[in-house]
């Protein structure tokens, strides 16, 4: 239990507001919904970078970005099990995928190359 509350309160901390009503989220519902509006964020985000890649790096990284979506998803539901069936679920859940996904964005920017 001290693991999971110790992991949502990462998650909580490394995980920016998205507007006010994230920033004076207090009940775990409202947590919740902050955590799984900030993964949408960094999904669309990522989704953009990707479609701004040069043709020669999403080529090149097609395969990978479908095996790392893959893993993403397994370490994420690994990361947030202990809370499975509880309402801190989604939180850790959401939270994994947003800094994983963040983390591969900032990564495929670093990667990408100009076309020929």
């Amino acid at each position: 239990m001290r693991t999971l509350l110790l992991a949502a309160a990462v998650v909580i901390i490394a995980t920016p507001a998205l507007a006010d009503e994230c920033d004076h989220a207090t009940t775990q519902n409202e947590l919740n919904n902050c955590a799984e509006d900030n993964y949408h964020v960094a999904d669309k985000n990522l989704n953009d970078v990707w479609t701004a890649l040069s043709d020669d790096t999403r080529a090149k990284y097609r395969q990978e970005q479908r095996d790392w979506i893959a893993a993403r998803d397994n370490k994420c539901k690994t990361t947030a099990a202990e809370a499975e069936g509880g309402s801190m679920y989604p939180l850790l859940y959401f939270g994994c995928l947003t800094d994983e996904t963040r983390t591969r964005t900032r990564w495929l920017k670093a990667h990408d190359a100009p076309s020929n």
